[in-house]
């Protein structure tokens, strides 16, 4: 069953009100509506509740409707606004939809009212799709410009850190073994090697380090990482794996896939400060075409799907929209690198898959990792 359209009226006259509901009623319309007839109450309506549409007269003792709709623009601009008028010559009717009114339905052809807001919630809808697809494609761009200029900045950086080690390996060659400085030698070696595996991460993020994949059960991958996921977590933190009842072959490099999983545990265990559940669950997926469309590659069909699900401190929208770029991180300064998760980006969208995720503050955080089936996509 459909929920109830939330609908805010702004009508000054019970009657006229009663008679909207009432037509909508008998239209077969399914409404919640919260009857307001003043500019203050109007405005703390806004504020405090969630609506689907407007209804506004043109014309109120206190308040007028070109207000309303000026107040509505501003502080919900995507709830279609739809004037229900007694008197609205046309002049002022045209004039209502310049201002950015959605429609106008007068009070003597009610008839008209459920038409008029069946298509305003359709286009409203249409119109919130259109924009998340866009935000998603804006995304898309943004990490694969992120994505070559960490894999341009990683090969220059490459080549800073040849130097510096191999000048160090000079120094240490000439230095005697009891030196007292070839311990400070050791340490430029040391860092620099640090740098190198930085470097690779990079290259990972970026797309540009060399894969080997071969026809692999993504089942047999998650038993193979169970050991090395309970070293990674804590005693406080229960592991717990559930594997499809059918193989999910898929073409991977199985290291760089047990890396991942690794990084998504890693995350979840400090997500859990005082402990909690990992769950790893691997099933089947269909994906379509609106799927994959906003991730700019891979192709509709069958895939392999690895759920990774904990029961920490969850995130807002704000970190969830920036998880995936290298050196973002939510962690304390010289407590991480920001790249665990760029890793996991980088070696997902390079097996042609893709990786999202859904978590909300205090609830917890699942990422869904999508690997195609072997010779089922396309």
């Amino acid at each position: 069953m459909n929920s109830p359209i939330r609908i805010l009226h702004l009508e000054d006259d019970k009657n006229d009100a009663e008679l909207v509901h009432a037509t909508l009623s008998s239209e077969g319309v399914v409404c919640d509506i919260a009857l307001v007839d003043t500019r203050d109450v109007f405005i703390s309506s806004i504020e405090k509740f969630s609506f689907d549409l407007i209804l506004a007269d043109y014309s109120l003792p206190s308040f007028d409707g070109f207000s309303a709709l000026e107040i509505a623009k501003r502080k919900c601009p995507d709830i279609p606004f739809i004037f229900v008028s007694g008197a609205l010559g046309e002049e002022y009717a045209v004039e209502t939809l310049k201002r950015g009114a959605t429609d106008y339905v007068l009070k003597n052809r009610l008839s008209k009212l459920a038409t008029s807001i069946n298509r305003a919630l359709r286009e409203a809808d249409e119109k919130a799709k259109r924009r998340r697809l866009e935000e998603q494609l804006i995304h898309v761009q943004k990490m694969e410009a992120v994505g070559q200029l960490a894999g341009g900045i990683a090969h220059d950086f490459s080549n800073v850190l040849m130097v510096v080690k191999g000048f160090a390996r000079i120094l240490e060659d000439e230095m005697g073994a009891d030196d007292p400085l070839k311990v400070n030698v050791e340490r430029i070696i040391s860092a620099a090697d640090k740098g190198a595996n930085l470097v690779q991460d990079l290259l990972t993020f970026s797309s540009r380090r060399k894969m080997e994949p071969v026809t692999v059960d993504l089942n047999q991958i998650v038993k193979i990482a169970e050991g090395f996921l309970l070293k990674a977590l804590r005693k406080d933190v229960e592991l717990r794996i559930k594997l499809a009842q059918e193989a999910l072959t898929v073409m991977a490099d199985a290291t760089q896939i047990e890396h991942v999983l690794i990084n998504l545990a890693t995350n979840a265990r400090d997500a859990m400060p005082e402990g909690g559940i990992l769950t790893i669950e691997t099933c089947r997926a269909e994906l379509d075409e609106e799927f994959v469309r906003p991730y700019g590659y891979g192709k509709p069909g069958a895939y392999a799907l690895i759920n990774v699900t904990d029961t920490g401190t969850g995130m807002d929208e704000e970190k969830k929209e920036r998880l995936f770029e290298p050196f973002f991180t939510t962690k304390e300064i010289g407590k991480g690198t920001g790249l665990g998760l760029s890793i996991v980006y980088g070696i997902i969208k390079q097996h042609n898959g893709c990786v999202n995720v859904f978590s909300e503050a205090g609830n917890g955080t699942t990422f869904k990792v999508y690997l195609p089936l072997t010779g089922s996509v396309g």
